[in-house]
């Protein structure tokens, strides 16, 4: 009895992994690699607004907010704040 029950067991393990298989369509990406992109003339068309939250205000008072022109200078219609 207790054979049998383990090789149902072993049985119903087996199916279940092989259903979970899948092997149907392919999700290769199928956009630019980062080799052919050109920053600031690929996708300047674009719009978004993004916000950036951090616990390091000194960084954000200063050093991001050059960041941030020098992005908007390249990408206008993403708004950062």
């Amino acid at each position: 009895m207790k054979k049998a029950l383990s090789l149902v067991l072993a049985l119903t393990l087996v199916l279940a992994l092989t259903a979970c298989g899948g092997g149907g369509k392919s999700t290769e990406y199928s956009g630019p690699s980062c080799a052919e992109l050109k920053v600031g003339e690929d996708y300047t068309g674009l719009t978004a607004e993004l916000r950036v939250i951090s616990h390091r205000t000194g960084l954000i008072d200063n050093t991001f907010v050059k960041y941030v022109e020098e992005f908007n200078k390249l990408y206008p219609n993403i708004k950062i704040s």
